[in-house]
Formats: C-alpha cells, structure tokens, sequence
C-alpha cells in the first residue's frame, strides 16, 4: 500500500507540476508577443522575418520550475522517507524531460532542466531529517 500511495502521490505531484509549467509557459509567450511582436502576428503565431518560436530560455525557465515545483510538492505530501521519494521523481522527471527537450530546445534546456530539479533535491536533503 505504500508503493501505491508514493507511486499516486508522485505522478499527481508531476502531472500538477506539468500543467502548471505549461501555464507559465503560455502565459510569458503571451506577453512576449505582445511586447514584441506586434506585426504579423495570428493568435499565439508571430510570421516575423527571425522570430524563435520556442526560444531556449522560456523553455529553460519553464523546465527548471516544473522540476522544482515537482520536487518541492512530493516532498510536502510524502513525509515518510521524502528524500527516496523525490530521487524517484528527479529521475522519472528527467525521463520525461529528455525527448521533450532534445526534439524541441536541445540538451542546454535538459541540463538546466536536470541541474535544477537537483538543486532541489539537494535543499530538501539538507532541510529533511
């Protein structure tokens, strides 16, 4: 029962964190267009002669909260052995991260994406006892 409950909690934990880094994704892309492209521009799609469509920071931003987030939130809800629980979510969370990355930003976007959701993991191992 308590591989089922750390299996929900970690998977809820991720799909949580997902949709919320597609939100702030989403919602800096929208004010990224508006700052700056202001001509040709249809709904969320800028035509403009050199626009980046995924730029490499935005994604970099938005993996680097979703690991964080993740990390931070299966540490919250799961405070029997937290830090095993949040090594099994670095790492099913770099899993997924790493076809997203490598088809779309390219491996600076993964590495940071990684390199944070470690940095978490680190700060909750000092703070868990």
């Amino acid at each position: 029962m308590k591989v089922l409950t750390e299996v929900a909690v970690i998977g809820i934990c991720l799909v949580v964190s997902i949709a919320a880094g597609y939100f702030l994704y989403a919602v800096v892309e929208g004010i990224r267009l508006d700052l700056y492209c202001k001509e040709l521009r249809e709904g969320l799609d800028c035509y403009q002669e050199g626009w980046v469509t995924y730029p490499v920071w935005l994604l970099s931003l938005t993996g680097g909260c979703i690991a964080a987030l993740s990390i931070i939130s299966v540490s919250i809800f799961r405070s029997y052995n937290r830090v095993r629980s949040c090594t099994i979510t670095l790492v099913i969370g770099s899993a997924l991260a790493l076809p997203l990355t490598v088809f779309i930003g390219g491996p600076l976007v993964f590495f940071i994406t990684v390199l944070s959701g470690a940095l978490v993991l680190m700060a909750v191992k000092h703070v868990a006892f």
